[in-house]
């Protein structure tokens, strides 16, 4: 019977615990046992100090290669998408404005008229509504001496009429052969008036040939 290596008494054989001091009793295993054991412990070993290696070296590998690693990494993973931009609406479009045409408007036809004495011809024309007039023309006074010409609005015509003086937008002066030449606005209405007024003054006949070119 075997002894107990603990208590040094008699264990029964086949018990794997001592009756006396109630210990565990060591197993013996067989030398080619403990070869066997001791070279799959070797070779386990040697497993994992290869598998070690490896990981170790594949470490080393993305630790020098982390720059390049990074850059193959798709960049649109974190790029923030541009917000799309509306296209500009089309621009409308431009439209001429409408010039109406330049008209011309006779004033006078040349017809001998005879001017009492203190008393004045108005001869009425319109630029209708363009914005500048070009007046020309001439007036002749046939008998009777000088005669005065000048341009006045329709508040002139009334003051004309009430023996008040007018504004005057043109005037040559007293003669007897006037040359018409003035700029006028042709949004306005006017009269050519051709005056014979004077303390000793007497009836004159005179002859209007005029006409005005009003454009925009």
């Amino acid at each position: 019977m075997p002894t107990c290596p603990f208590c040094s008494k008699t264990v029964p054989d086949n018990s794997s615990i001592c009756p006396h001091c109630l210990r565990a009793q060591p197993v013996a295993v067989p030398a080619a046992a403990r070869a066997g054991a001791a070279r799959s412990s070797g070779g386990g070993s040697r497993k994992l100090l290869i598998l070690g290696l490896l990981v170790l070296g594949l470490g080393v590998y993305a630790f020098r290669e982390r720059d390049s690693i990074m850059d193959s990494l798709p960049r649109h993973r974190n790029v923030t998408p541009e917000p799309a931009i509306a296209a500009a609406p089309a621009p409308a479009p431009q439209v001429a404005p409408t010039i109406a045409p330049p008209v011309d408007i006779r004033i006078g036809d040349s017809s001998a008229v005879t001017v009492a004495a203190n008393s004045y011809l108005a001869l009425p024309f319109s630029g209708e509504d363009r914005s500048t007039c070009k007046l020309r023309g001439v007036v002749r006074s046939v008998s009777g001496g000088p005669v005065d010409v000048y341009v006045v609005d329709g508040l002139g015509t009334d003051d004309l009429a009430n023996g008040r003086p007018p504004r005057k937008y043109y005037e040559t002066g007293a003669s007897t052969n006037v040359l018409l030449d003035a700029n006028l606005d042709g949004r306005s209405h006017y009269s050519l008036v051709v005056a014979n007024l004077g303390a000793r003054t007497r009836a004159k006949t005179v002859k209007v040939q005029a006409s005005a070119t009003c454009a925009d």
